[in-house]
């Protein structure tokens, strides 16, 4: 049996937590989440300690500076491997600034399931290509 991928989804709008998770639970992945209220500290640990294959992670959060947030992430040695969608809302007036993810969605009405279709596309490639 082929092991779920397992992915952490760090938003602090409920909406779009929630419906994220259950669109790719319902896909077959395994959901982890987090509302990005914590410390940067507490939600690295979350990754040190659950390993995820991909974080899906909003630039701007209320305890979290998107960009800082990354560069720790993509410094460390065991967790830089870690594939990561970054998106901003449009409205965020943040939204230009240089982020060091592997990709990044500017949104200017998140809609979930358009979301989860770019992702996944995305997922999908990347594991063809990992194939060769």
């Amino acid at each position: 049996m082929k092991n779920k991928k397992k992915i952490l989804i760090i938003e602090n709008n409920a909406n779009i937590l929630y419906g994220l998770q259950a669109k790719f639970n319902v896909e077959g992945f395994e959901t982890l989440v987090n509302e990005g209220s914590e410390p940067v500290e507490y939600i690295l640990n979350q990754i040190k300690t659950t390993r995820p294959d991909y974080i899906i992670l909003n630039m701007i959060l209320p305890a979290i500076e998107g960009a800082e947030f990354l560069r720790i992430l993509k410094s460390d040695e065991d967790m830089n491997k870690i594939c990561v969608f970054a998106f901003a809302h449009l409205g965020d007036g943040k939204n230009q600034q240089a982020t060091i993810s592997d990709y990044y969605f500017i949104e200017n009405e998140f809609i979930v399931d358009n979301f989860f279709n770019k992702v996944k596309q995305i997922m999908d490639n990347r594991e063809k290509q990992e194939k060769f």
